[in-house]
């Protein structure tokens, strides 16, 4: 799938939530609700919503909660990004943040 498909897809699951949140804002309580939504609203749009790998597997392009690749601090409102060997206030390592949904594009060799 070509990424201006992608853009496309988001872009309009987007509309579709806005429009839904403007007409029944009652229906979103946390922001977990509005990414379920949005979810939902990209697993329509998307003209692809899984691929198959070379085995015949079937994959998802949308990802929900996933994991950022580095580590980062999130405390008092703040975003930052930390290195590995930076530690906590008490010691520790951050933690990796993550995103809500990510899309990922996959190119099937033909």
């Amino acid at each position: 799938m070509e990424h201006q498909g992608i853009i496309k897809a988001g872009d309009k699951s987007i509309e579709m939530l806005c429009s839904e949140f403007q007409s029944e804002p009652t229906l979103f309580f946390t922001e977990n609700d509005l990414v379920c939504y949005f979810y939902c609203f990209l697993r329509l749009t998307l003209p692809t919503s899984n691929v198959h790998d070379k085995n015949g597997y079937k994959h998802s392009l949308i990802y929900m909660e996933y994991p950022t690749p580095f580590r980062c601090d999130t405390s008092k409102n703040k975003f930052k990004i930390k290195n590995d060997e930076e530690q906590t206030e008490k010691g520790g390592k951050y933690q990796p943040g993550h995103y809500n949904i990510i899309v990922g594009l996959y190119r099937v060799k033909r």
